[in-house]
This record gives structure tokens, sequence and C-alpha cells, in this order.
């Protein structure tokens, strides 16, 4: 079985969700007959495609490409439960599961979430993948050796990032203004404070981050 939980935050919106749908797309082409899978979501929720996780069939696997396609990033980071449930639900027999973490990192609660993966291994194991110009390599690190799987970084610090569409950078700009309020370092009070917080988003957005390569999770589901 495999369980791939991506993380739809609005720390992730632009190429680095893109790469990692691209990355995602790619990994459930591989999957062959006899493999399960499922796909999670969170961002400040978590919601997954399918209630367990089923077979690659055919029919499968073009609802999961149309559910990955439509992923969007948006609003703060929660991946307690997604991660939670990825792990601790009920594995099919005969089979072992390996769950894939695709996310920047970009979380508070570090010891809350190792602590989610000690408690959940069970038959599971945890690979985690960074996206973005700079993901949160030491926690991703920790957090795949807790669930005795192995860390990958995806973002590639040599590449200049290509400007985003107007349209793209509006969108990024909302999502971090929804990420930041909760954060609590949203302090800011009237229109025009607000009207030039979302201008630095935007120029921070346009010329940030490095461009993220492709990402090709190679594993196979193994049975026991």
């Amino acid at each position: 079985e495999l369980i791939f939980v991506v993380d739809t935050s609005g720390s992730m919106c632009g190429r680095p969700l893109d790469e990692a749908k691209r990355a995602l797309a790619a990994s459930l082409a591989r999957l062959g007959r006899e493999d399960r899978f499922n796909v999670f979501r969170f961002d400040s929720a978590a919601s997954s495609l399918y209630r367990a996780p089923v077979a690659r069939t055919p029919e499968a696997y073009s609802r999961a490409l149309d559910y990955v396609r439509d992923l969007r990033a948006s609003g703060p980071t929660n991946m307690t439960t997604a991660l939670r449930v990825a792990l601790e639900e009920p594995v099919a027999p005969g089979y072992s599961r390996r769950v894939v973490l695709l996310t920047d990192g970009g979380i508070a609660n570090e010891t809350e979430i190792l602590a989610v993966i000690r408690r959940g291994l069970g038959r599971a194991r945890l690979f985690t993948a960074g996206f973005g110009g700079a993901p949160r390599a030491e926690f991703l690190r920790e957090a795949a050796a807790a669930g005795g799987g192995r860390y990958a970084s995806i973002g590639d610090s040599g590449a200049a990032e290509p400007k985003l569409s107007a349209g793209k950078s509006a969108e990024c700009a909302e999502s971090a203004l929804a990420s930041a309020r909760p954060a609590r370092f949203f302090r800011l009070a009237g229109a025009a404070a607000e009207a030039e917080w979302r201008r630095r988003i935007a120029i921070v957005l346009l010329v940030g981050a490095a461009a993220c390569a492709w990402l090709l999770v190679g594993m196979r589901s193994q049975k026991r």
C-alpha cells in the first residue's frame, strides 16, 4: 500500500505544489496492478480521495489524476490529522504500507508530529520529500528517520524560479495572507496597511524561491 500525503497549505502555493503534483502523478503511474493506494491532502483541515486504500484499477487511477490535478494551495498548515490517519488506519492483510509525505515542512509543532509518527508506525514506514526553495530539511530528515524511511530534498537552489503570472501571484499572495493571519504575525490595521502587506507578499513571491526539481518517487508497495 502506498499512501501519499500532500501539503496544500498556503506556503506550497505556486512552484512547490506544481512540482509535488507532477511527482505524485508520476508515482501513481508506476503503481502495479496488485498495489493499493490513497491520497490525502491537508491545509488547516484534512481529507482523502478514498475512505480507505484501493486497488490501482484504471478507474481508480483516472480518478486519482483528476483529484491531484485539482489540488490548490491555501490556508495554514495542520499536518497532524492527515499523517495520523495515513499511518494508523488498518493495513489490508498481506500488505505493508509506505507513506510518502510531500511538503515544504513549514510547521510549528515538530515535537507533536514526531510523536504521531512514532506512535503510528505499526506496519507502515514514512518517507518525506521536501519541496520549495527552502524546505525544512532538518525536520523532514528527522521525521523520515523516526518513520524508518528516507528523506529527499527536491528544492534546487541553483536555479532561478521563473516569474509567476499575475493570476498566480495574486493567488499565492492570498494564500500567504490566509496562512499569516492565524499565525499571529498579521498585526497591521486598516485597509491601507493590508494593501501594503499584500503588495510586499506579491513582490516576495515574484522574486523569491529557487526552482524545484522533478521528484519521481520510485517506491513500490511491498507485500510482507
